[in-house]
């Protein structure tokens, strides 16, 4: 199963969603929206910055759940209640993918 990137607020919030001692879960929520806060208020690592220049139309570089590389070109790019979502076209497939899949955005030179 593909592992995407992760960041140190998802450490907080996987900690605060898998916590089964129902006193710390006031603390553990607490926790994750502060490293929340924390990463809205920091700059933009790398990696995330080159996941975010992309349109509809950009051809991309993804690693799909397979752990298969391919070239796509997005569709079109959804906001959902899990977060954005992208639709890309690779050969014949149309997929969905989160942006954290993305390994390289292609250049359109």
């Amino acid at each position: 199963m593909y592992n995407p990137e992760t960041y140190s607020w998802q450490h907080a919030c996987l900690a605060a969603v898998l916590e089964t001692v129902n006193d710390l879960t006031p603390l553990r929520t607490y926790e994750t929206l502060a490293a929340i806060d924390q990463r809205l208020l920091a700059r933009m690592e790398a990696i995330e910055q080159k996941a975010m220049d992309y349109g509809v139309g950009s051809r991309i570089r993804v690693k799909l759940y397979n752990g298969k590389v391919v070239q796509a070109e997005i569709t079109a790019i959804t906001n959902q209640s899990t977060g954005r979502k992208l639709q890309i076209v690779y050969g014949n497939v149309t997929a969905s993918i989160n942006p954290a899949q993305i390994t390289e955005v292609l250049s359109t030179t």
